[in-house]
C-alpha cells in the first residue's frame, strides 16, 4: 500500500518559477483593483439598505452591498475564472496589459458617473508653486 506522502506528492503542483510568481502577483493585484472599483459604485440608499442587508445577511462578505455591486463582483470573478488556466507567459502579459487599460477606463467612467475625485490622481503643482519650492531649496543650499 502506498504511503500517504507518496500519494500527496503525486497531486502536488510543481513549484512556480520567479517569472510565474511575479505574473501571478500582478494578476492578483489587477483582480483586487477590479473588486475595489466595485466599491465605488452606487451605495444603497437608506430605504433599500435594510432590504439589501436582510437579503445578504447569510454571507458576511456581501453584507450591505448594493445589487449592482454584487453583480460586479460576480462578473469579475467569472472573467478571472474563465482565464485562470492560461499558462502561456506572453498571453498572460497581454491579458494583464489589456486588463489594466480596462480598469483605468472603468475607474474614470465610474468616478465621473458618481461625481467623485480620482483617488489615484495626484494634483500637479502649478508653475508658481514649483518656482517657490525651487527658490526655498536654493536658499537652503
Amino acid at each position: 500500500m502506498p504511503s500517504l506522502t507518496f500519494v500527496l506528492q503525486k497531486f502536488q503542483k510543481p513549484p512556480m518559477s520567479l517569472k510565474q510568481f511575479m505574473l501571478r502577483s500582478e494578476v492578483l493585484k489587477l483582480y483586487r483593483g477590479f473588486l475595489r472599483l466595485g466599491r465605488l459604485m452606487d451605495t444603497p440608499s437608506p430605504s433599500t439598505a435594510s432590504a439589501v442587508h436582510e437579503t445578504n445577511s447569510k454571507n458576511a462578505n456581501t453584507r450591505n452591498l448594493h445589487p449592482l455591486q454584487l453583480e460586479w463582483i460576480s462578473w469579475v470573478r467569472s472573467e478571472f475564472r474563465l482565464r485562470q488556466n492560461t499558462t502561456e507567459e506572453e498571453l498572460v502579459r497581454m491579458m494583464l496589459s489589456h486588463g489594466k487599460r480596462q480598469l483605468q477606463e472603468m475607474e474614470r467612467t465610474i468616478l465621473l458617473a458618481t461625481n467623485r475625485n480620482s483617488p489615484s490622481s495626484t494634483t500637479k503643482p502649478d508653475a508658481e508653486n514649483t518656482t517657490k519650492i525651487q527658490d526655498k531649496t536654493n536658499k537652503m543650499s
